[in-house]
């Protein structure tokens, strides 16, 4: 037991006289009760060594304002956010017939007011979700029609489950009546968007706690859903088309991006259940989620990392955010010796870091996995290793390349003409499409044997990548020509590839821009490169980089595509000349 942990108030606090080791927790006895009454229970020290018995909850803190009250059995007041409140009420109610249940809840179990055991129970929180019984998701009480959202989000899991039964993809009026699903009029459909948007899976706390224990129950009131995987896989099957898009909310109603964050956890869960993951990949795929606290994006995610380079890091929330992102880059960046790190460089930050290190705090609606940072079919430094050094103190990253050319000209973003495959924005997107072929034309397209320019058109927005995640064969180009020539009256087999086509563009450019260089090529780089900036390769990595001259030095801009150069070309280049480039 520390010193520290003996720094209570006497007689005022439910926490005086329970305090706590480093391997012990508490353990909330939650009193039965009907919802007229005021919420009860008691506290219990226990050892995590001895394997106690309870149930642990996860829930969206909500406000920070502590409304409610909560009363343990020997007279003390714990004040408690609105949304614990709902859920410790909701969880009552199921037992009310069955006596206490035994929960672990960080509104209550730990002392919000002592930072050091706070520091101290946060290092231990992934052993205390996964040694609980089941992890109890709580996403929010039933309001706004919840009930009859979940109902028919259970039946279309249902009807997608049992192929053959009903093709469901449109939705349609009869397809609605042969399923036996309420008609699109009822309520319980209007419902159902604001059940993708609860913001209880945007939350980096909540992630965590969703994937590391075997045992999930997912709760919406006192509405227990049959499996976790129903609204997450639905997600899932609107992006990829299984079900009609409109069912989720758009890019401006999911400010959170909440959807993204679903889709991540319904991939995080099944990767994760039963290992671990190093906190590089964790990173990564929990890059989407939120905290209030930009430190916990790293925090939260220990109790998860089971590899040896991060042995003891401790729970310090007296450092910077930039401090700790710092640290964790160069750790990842010593551990692999590559530049997979830079795939979580988006484009904009807010936190004043190295231009080389990610800032996990910020996010962007559309930068997963398949979106411009998706290296799987790119390999633009050939074979090439990886060679760096980090000086520390400066925070500058020193590393070897060569410099490609630079960036003369920085076209319209690429985005608002892949919003949709069809109606006004497909007359724009053709007319957009003949004034880049007539900028290609006007270019020097014979630089190392490139000449088609129709062909490099075409592959530049979807990175030569398509939606199977594949590299794009000369025959996809069909997928182009329908997207460009869509009308009312094509063909549905000539629309779903034109969708297709418009997919995989969004995906590879929603934040991307064309270009063009002065040695003539022609790409896409992120949008807020600008001419002047440099066009970089560097050794071991697979994508090119987009980088800004800071007197001797440069700072990291963003990736690109620059075709004709994805696949270790510039290697064979007689322009090729290696260099050292520091990044600052």
């Amino acid at each position: 037991m520390t010193e520290a942990f003996d720094r209570r108030t006497k007689s005022t606090s439910p926490y005086s006289n329970k305090p706590l080791g480093h391997d012990d927790t508490r353990v909330l006895h939650l009193a039965p009760g009907a919802d007229d009454l005021p919420l009860t229970g008691s506290l219990q020290v226990v050892a995590l060594d001895q394997e106690p018995i309870y149930e642990a909850l996860s829930y969206e803190w909500g406000s920070p304002e502590k409304l409610h009250k909560f009363t343990t059995t020997d007279g003390y007041v714990i004040q408690i956010t609105e949304s614990f409140h709902h859920a410790l009420r909701d969880l009552r109610h199921r037992e009310q017939a069955d006596g206490h249940r035994v929960l672990w809840a960080d509104g209550i179990c730990i002392n919000q007011d002592d930072e050091v055991e706070r520091e101290c129970q946060v290092s231990i929180m992934g052993r205390i979700y996964r040694q609980a019984q089941r992890v109890i998701a709580y996403i929010g009480p039933e309001k706004d029609g919840s009930a009859a959202a979940i109902e028919i989000a259970c039946k279309l899991w249902q009807l997608h489950h049992n192929p053959g039964e009903l093709d469901i993809d449109d939705l349609d009026v009869a397809s609605l009546k042969e399923a036996g699903l309420a008609s699109r009029d009822d309520p319980g459909w209007a419902a159902l968007k604001p059940r993708f948007l609860r913001s209880w899976a945007s939350r980096c706390w909540c992630a965590q706690e969703f994937v590391c224990n075997e045992g999930l129950t997912m709760m919406c009131g006192r509405t227990v859903l049959p499996t976790w995987e129903i609204l997450p896989g639905l997600v899932q099957l609107c992006f990829s088309r299984q079900l009609p898009a409109a069912l989720l909310p758009n890019a401006s109603e999911d400010t959170r991006s909440v959807g993204e964050c679903l889709w991540s956890l319904l991939r995080l869960r099944r990767a994760l259940i039963p290992r671990s993951n190093a906190i590089e990949y964790l990173l990564t795929r929990f890059h989407p989620f939120q905290a209030s606290d930009p430190r916990d994006k790293v925090y939260s995610l220990l109790g998860h990392d089971v590899d040896s380079t991060y042995p003891g890091m401790p729970v310090d929330y007296t450092v910077s955010v930039e401090h700790l992102y710092t640290k964790v880059a160069i750790r990842i960046l010593k551990k692999h010796n590559d530049l997979r790190l830079f795939n979580s460089n988006l484009h904009q930050k807010t936190l004043n870091l190295p231009s080389w290190v990610p800032d996990w705090s910020r996010w962007h609606f559309g930068s997963g996995p398949g979106a411009a940072a998706s290296d799987r079919n790119l390999r633009a430094a050939g074979l090439t290793e990886c060679r760096f050094t980090i000086d520390e103190e400066l925070r500058r990253l020193e590393v070897s390349g060569c410099l490609v050319d630079e960036i003369n000209w920085v076209g319209d973003k690429i985005l608002p003409y892949y919003i949709t495959h069809d109606g006004p924005p497909a007359a724009r997107r053709k007319r957009w499409i003949e004034q880049q072929l007539e900028v290609l034309r006007n270019l020097n397209q014979r630089v190392d044997g490139i000449s088609d320019s129709m062909g490099i058109l075409w592959r530049t927005p979807i990175a030569n990548t398509t939606h199977h995640e594949t590299e794009a064969k000369d025959s996809y180009v069909r997928f182009f020509n329908a997207h460009v020539d869509i009308t009312d009256d094509t063909p549905e087999e000539q629309k779903d590839m034109a969708r297709r086509f418009c997919d995989v563009a969004r995906w590879r450019s929603r934040y991307r821009s064309l270009t063009s260089t002065k040695l003539g090529y022609f790409g896409a780089v992120t949008q807020t490169a600008k001419a002047g900036d440099i066009v970089c390769m560097f050794h071991g990595g697979r994508q090119l980089f987009v980088v800004r001259p800071k007197g001797a030095n440069i700072a990291f801009v963003g990736h690109a595509y620059i075709h004709g150069l994805m696949r270790g070309e510039i290697l064979k280049a007689a322009w090729y000349s290696e260099r050292t480039f520091t990044l600052v």
